[in-house]
């Protein structure tokens, strides 16, 4: 009987066990489609980390109990109002922008109030 040894395609290692095997170890095969991925995806990488920033802003600005806060604020501080989650509608028809649960809405020219989604499954945090 013919044996060819296959190699692990993450660290070159030789592979044991069944014939379709790819990977030596549960590691390699996590690091290898780790790989895959953030190679395949930099662009929602990119916005993600945009994302995760403007949240932090405005969780900063939360837990400073700024609930009136400017733009040129937000701003200052790296925030960049072209990327958000959601906007929901208020009951007196002003649009909320989010950032996942927290968010903003636009009082005048330049004043923001800070609110929450109190829609958001599992977010129990005060604002």
């Amino acid at each position: 009987m013919f044996y060819s040894e296959k190699y692990c395609i993450e660290c070159n290692y030789p592979v044991h066990g069944r014939s379709d095997k790819k990977f030596c170890s549960d590691a390699c095969r996590t690091a290898h489609h780790n790989k895959v991925r953030v190679e395949a995806q930099p662009a929602i990488r990119e916005v993600n980390r945009i994302l995760f920033r403007n949240r932090s802003i405005l969780i900063n600005c939360s837990a400073r109990r700024n609930k009136k806060i400017t733009e040129d604020y937000l701003l200052a501080r790296g925030f960049n109002f072209n990327y958000f989650t959601h906007i929901n509608q208020g009951p007196e028809g002003q649009a909320s922008v989010f950032c996942y649960e927290i968010g903003y809405t636009r009082r005048d020219e330049n004043s923001i109030s800070l609110v929450k989604d109190v829609q958001m499954v599992g977010y129990r945090s005060k604002l």
